[in-house]
């Protein structure tokens, strides 16, 4: 419940926040902008940005790391089962020992 609430308010959120970035820069803005970058106050503001963004993509990092991680446990499993199957395959299609006195199957071809 609470995810789904989340996964519907972080885009608002983060709209919000583009918004009040893009409000702030653009009351920063005078006749030179290049007067204004080199001042420091856009380069201030885009510090601001980029901390949020890092701090955003440390949060998916963890994200990718979990499901990384399961999905290697997954993989490691299914692997397993499949190995198991394989060698029970092996172990069904191969004759008992002691039946050379058995005749041919029908299609065989000598």
């Amino acid at each position: 419940m609470m995810l789904r609430f989340w996964a519907a308010l972080y885009p608002v959120l983060r709209w919000m926040a583009l918004a009040l970035l893009i409000l702030l820069l653009t009351q920063a803005m005078p006749f030179d902008p290049l007067a204004i970058l080199f001042a420091g106050d856009i380069l201030a503001y885009l510090e601001v940005a980029a901390a949020v963004l890092l701090v955003t993509q440390v949060t998916r990092a963890k994200w990718a790391a979990v499901y990384t991680r399961l999905i290697v446990q997954r993989t490691i499993r299914r692997a397993r089962v499949r190995a198991r199957r394989f060698v029970r395959r092996i172990a069904r299609l191969r004759p008992p020992s002691g039946d050379e006195d058995r005749p041919a199957p029908a299609l065989a071809y000598a």
